[in-house]
């Protein structure tokens, strides 16, 4: 997928170091709709980068259903 404009712009100002850990990061936080699809902020077009909260609400448009509803964010790390 694309990146936002918002993904974007920061990978272009910020260090490569804080660009790769901004992806690799946002790719560990996941929206879980109510149909049971996955999806990554990261492949949504967000950034989710030093965050410490591991279980809020969003509302995001579902890829997969097309549906927008509140959905569960997650961090999922790659080692689960």
């Amino acid at each position: 997928m694309d990146r936002s404009l918002m993904q974007r712009w920061l990978v272009t100002l910020l260090p490569k170091s804080w660009a790769e850990s901004m992806e690799k990061e946002s790719k560990e936080w996941k929206v879980i709709c109510p149909c049971g699809a996955k999806d990554t902020i990261w492949d949504i077009g967000g950034i989710r980068w030093k965050a410490r909260a591991h279980k809020k609400t969003s509302y995001v448009v579902c890829r997969t259903c097309g549906e927008g509803a509140w959905m569960i964010v997650k961090r999922e790390f790659q080692d689960e």
